[in-house]
């Protein structure tokens, strides 16, 4: 082993190190950065899935189903669902 690196503290019952090294906990801290601003940037150029998950969100809790993974499974599977998304986003703006 490298001896810049240092040893890793834990074992798993693997036997797979169970702490980062320094440099493989700076690549995953680069690498949560750039994913952040990767789904910062897809959320801000589709503001349709904010409201897409704010009517479903809306509907959940007006509606308080006993069962919400059918809820939801029939909600995002509904025919009306891209003008009822639509609708729902001119009232926020008009809001």
């Amino acid at each position: 082993m490298d001896s810049q690196q240092p040893e890793p503290q834990g074992v798993s019952p693997s036997g797979a190190p169970t702490t980062l090294t320094r440099p493989q906990q700076e690549q995953l801290d680069k690498d949560k950065v750039r994913m952040h601003m990767q789904n910062e940037r897809y959320l801000r150029a589709h503001p349709e899935l904010k409201h897409l998950i704010g009517t479903f969100v809306q509907q959940t809790l007006e509606y308080k189903p006993d069962n919400l993974l059918e809820f939801a499974g029939r909600f995002f599977t509904r025919s009306d669902l891209y003008a009822m998304v639509k609708v729902k986003s001119k009232e926020l703006i008009q809001a």
